[in-house]
């Protein structure tokens, strides 16, 4: 009943919220824009407003070193104060009747479907699909609810995450942290109900962009609707990618901003477009760029060009062109609008430019691996039936893609149409919006034939990012068409169908995701681990927890060799003295042993926390049980520095196994055979032997990285072989073989090898390093000898 009233409480403020206070601001801009103050523009565009003002007040007070929870009072009390002057001096007040409550329910519609997911496990339990991305904007959002901006505290891992980022793009990370404070939960608890106001803001501003596009609204309201539930932005939000999801809905309000800026000869039109330009900035800096070259293309246009003269744009006699006539006042717009971007957030000047100087500078070809399917078949089919999904059916692959496709050409078709008829520069603009994952896509056909670089990432991430609008303009399209060439209510029914589909897989796509079955298959996330039962016990043990020395050690061949979960949590045991002793890079890159403490003195008694089951240290406890399926953490009552060193070093022991190999078959001196694999083709690490005239060899491979080889001695020698094979974690991964008790050690790499893996057996591959032969089996027996020490 609790988690109900947390969920409950937290979803209600994060949809009000933004409504509420964007009325505040919306309404003293109504006047100047000419829209009435119950007109579905004016509420559609409410939630937008205040979620932009909520980014834009808090991030500067931010800056000033005011921490988002006193911010968060400052603004519930101007709230205040604006109603109260408004109702006294106007006596103005709103009946039901004069409120659109169709628009703003079906907002909340949008927002109710892609969380339905969220809805079910309740805000404690949600994690999308539990990307590292996630753990980085709440350790954000905490530190700028704990502790003023310019604060240097990193005593734990989430606050030197947060600190690492903190220089970073943090505009919808601010808008979280307020919605955290006014809810009085947590970063975590609130991180999904803030990520998810990203599809309700895209149904508001998509229906916005409509009215420049001069389209009726029986086709555009529905349109917006499906355009804000289809599948593509369900994987945006799932996979955690918080500043994309939230700065599309501001995106698509450019053409609107600019177009109504370049085309009236007020003040407050650069005013306007120049706080869109600070909030966008404030949320996905990267895609400044790219905005303000096409600012620049759609301002030469308008300066040069004439509107709504038939199929092309035809030069226009200087005398009848006010801006020909005027381009002095043309460039003012343009300097005023920047002017006030960067004013209104000067804070983050520096921010921005480190951000764009890492955009330019990085290599994308490593983020290829996130969407390997980019520039094929199986990414346009994706975009209908998610990414946790494997496409085993090649039907349904061709089925997906040409859905796209046929998508594709229908919305390009009716831009054309729509622009063949009249040219406006907001057309202009929303065009080439959409034509922004073209630069990637040459890129890459350009690389392909210079350079070996891939742009797999940011050509589909602007394909998710663009798609809302590509879909938005094919239902329009199709319904226009069915409209006029089928009288009746043949578009009607096309409307209420794919309106159906979109809802149905959408929906099933955000249930799915809470499954721990779901994530763990799609090998796309770590969300199974943290909604893991012993996890969720040992999370809740840990909150209650205030002022302890806490030391976490967790390994395990999940994500990051498990730092993923301990990073997890260290942050549910922040009201302790915590230290993470396999933190994640961004918080100190490597791991970090008791070495690492350096001069630091360890107070007595300490409560350990380890994934393993070590004998005679301190007191422990049993948390959790195997019979459930999950993993056991250990607690331990440490009071010695003898029992936590030695905590410390059996727990970096991350797999061991001891096997006794009798070969009793002729062996070829050039082959390897199998001891320990793990994995699968492409992903597999491989421990193999190869018996030599007059030595024994060890190898290990990690597929993309060169093999380790490793000789023991003389002593490794004869048909009867006792071997142990250990991987352990420090300041580096290590490999340990013992053989006939000569000891050999060699550094590795991050593996995922797996201590239930059959021995002795090899169905990956019949080479290595596709040259040197690999049997399949064992010449001879290999017997497991059980470890005291395991579990």
């Amino acid at each position: 009943m609790i988690e109900v009233l947390q969920t409950v409480t937290v979803l209600t403020i994060a949809v009000t919220s933004v409504f509420i206070i964007g009325i505040c601001v919306a309404i003293p801009f109504a006047g100047y824009l000419k829209i009435n103050h119950t007109s579905e523009q004016l509420w559609a565009c409410a939630p937008l407003a205040g979620a932009g003002a909520i980014i834009l007040v808090c991030q500067n007070l931010l800056y000033l070193d005011v921490r988002i929870q006193y911010a968060a009072i400052l603004i519930w009390v101007c709230v205040v104060l604006v109603a109260v002057v408004s109702i006294g001096k106007n006596g103005y007040s709103l009946s039901n009747a004069e409120v659109p409550w169709k628009l703003i329910l079906t907002g909340m519609g949008v927002y109710a479907v892609h969380g339905s997911g969220l809805l079910v496990s309740g805000v404690s339990n949600y994690y999308g699909y539990g990307w590292v991305d996630m753990y980085n904007y709440v350790s954000q959002a905490q530190f700028f609810l704990d502790y003023p901006y310019s604060s240097t505290i990193d005593i734990q891992e989430h606050l030197r995450t947060a600190q690492y980022f903190k220089h970073d793009r943090i505009g919808q990370t601010v808008l979280h942290a307020f919605i955290t404070a006014t809810a009085g939960a947590d970063a975590q608890q609130t991180f999904g109900a803030t990520i998810l106001l990203g599809p309700m803001l895209v149904f508001y501003s998509v229906f916005l962009l409509s009215a420049g596009w001069g389209i009726e609204r029986r086709f555009a309201y529905p349109a917006a609707v499906i355009a804000s539930v289809f599948p593509a932005i369900a994987s945006v939000h799932l996979e955690c990618f918080f500043s994309q999801m939230i700065s599309m809905p501001y995106l698509f309000l450019w053409p609107l901003a600019i177009s109504y800026m370049l085309t009236r000869r007020k003040l407050h039109a650069s005013v306007l477009a120049g706080l869109l330009f600070t909030v966008t900035a404030a949320i996905y800096t990267e895609l400044i760029t790219a905005l303000v070259m096409i600012t620049g293309i759609v301002s030469f246009a308008t300066y040069c060009f004439q509107e709504g003269n038939g199929p092309t744009l035809k030069l226009k006699a200087l005398k009848q062109n006010y801006f020909s006539r005027n381009p002095l006042f043309l460039i003012l717009s343009l300097l005023c609008m920047f002017a006030v971007g960067v004013c209104a957030n000067i804070g983050y000047i520096k921010g921005a430019i480190f951000v764009m100087k890492r955009a330019t500078a990085s290599d994308s070809s490593a983020l290829g691996i996130i969407y390997p399917w980019a520039f094929s078949l199986e990414g346009l089919a994706r975009l209908w039936i998610g990414h946790q999904r494997p496409l085993y059916s090649a039907l349904l692959k061709y089925i997906a893609a040409g859905a796209s496709v046929l998508v594709i050409l229908t919305a390009l078709f009716f831009l054309l149409s729509r622009c063949r008829k009249t040219m406006t520069t907001g057309k202009l603009f929303t065009v080439l919006i959409m034509c922004m994952p073209l630069a990637p896509l040459f890129l890459e056909l350009l690389g392909k034939l210079t350079i070996e670089k891939n742009y797999h990432y940011p050509f589909f991430k602007l394909l998710l990012t663009i798609w809302p609008l590509i879909i938005f303009f094919s239902v329009c399209g199709i319904a226009e068409w069915l409209s006029i060439r089928r009288n009746g209510k043949a578009f009607i029914y096309f409307q209420i169908a794919f309106v159906c589909m979109s809802l149905g897989i959408t929906n099933r796509i955000a249930y799915a995701s809470i499954k721990p079955e779901t994530v763990r298959s799609s090998a796309r996330g770590g969300a199974y681990l943290l909604n893991d039962d012993n996890f969720i016990k040992m999370r809740a043990a840990l909150s209650q927890l205030k002022e302890k020395r806490i030391y976490i050690w967790w390994y395990d061949n999940e994500m990051y060799a498990g730092s993923w979960r301990g990073k997890w949590l260290a942050y549910y045991a922040r009201k302790n003295i915590v230290w993470s002793m396999n933190p994640s890079s961004e918080s100190g890159a490597g791991n970090a042993g008791m070495g690492s403490l350096g001069d630091t003195k360890i107070k007595w008694p300490v409560i350990g926390i380890s994934w393993k089951n070590v004998s005679a240290v301190g007191i422990k406890e049993k948390l959790g049980s195997f019979l459930s399926g999950t993993d056991t953490f250990w607690l331990y009552s440490l009071s010695n520095e003898a029992d936590i060193r030695r905590l410390d070093l059996e727990s970096r022991t991350i797999a061991s196994r001891s096997m006794v190999l009798r070969v009793d078959k002729n062996t070829d001196a050039q082959t390897w055979y199998p001891i320990w694999i793990s994995g699968a083709p492409g992903n597999a690490s491989l421990v193999t032997v190869k018996f030599d005239k007059s030595v024994v060899r060890f190898r290990y491979d990690k597929w993309g990285v060169p093999a380790v080889i490793m000789t023991p001695g003389a002593a490794c020698s004869g048909n009867k072989l006792e071997v142990s094979v250990s991987v352990r974690i420090g300041s580096t991964w290590k490999m340990a073989i013992t053989c006939n008790d000569a000891l050999v050690e060699a550094e590795t790499v991050l593996n995922d090898i797996r201590m239930d893996d059959p021995l002795g057996v090899n169905s990956i591959t019949d080479t290595l390093e596709g040259k040197y032969p690999l049997a399949t089996r064992f010449p001879g027996e290999l017997t497991e000898v059980p470890s005291s020490d395991r579990d």
